[in-house]
C-alpha cells in the first residue's frame, strides 16, 4: 500500500465551504510493488491485451479506547 499526504495543498481547492490546506489530503493506494519491473523476485506488473486485472480492496478502520 501506498499512503499519499497532500503536503502540496495550499487552500486555493475548495469543496463548498471547506479548503483543503496542506496536510488535509490523504490516498491510500493498493499497488503492486513500485519497483516491481526492475527485480525479477517481484511479482509481475504486466497485463497482456488478453488478461483481466482485478482486484478488490477492503479497508476497515476503528478506534479503541
Amino acid at each position: 500500500m501506498t499512503v499519499l499526504l497532500r503536503k502540496f495543498l495550499d487552500g486555493s481547492q475548495k469543496s463548498g465551504d471547506w479548503a483543503f490546506e496542506q496536510y488535509n489530503g490523504l490516498c491510500l493506494e493498493t499497488q503492486h510493488f513500485p519497483d516491481s519491473p526492475n527485480h525479477e523476485n517481484f511479482p509481475s506488473t504486466i497485463l497482456n491485451p488478453d488478461e483481466t486485472y482485478q482486484t478488490r480492496t477492503i479497508m476497515v478502520f476503528g478506534v479503541e479506547k
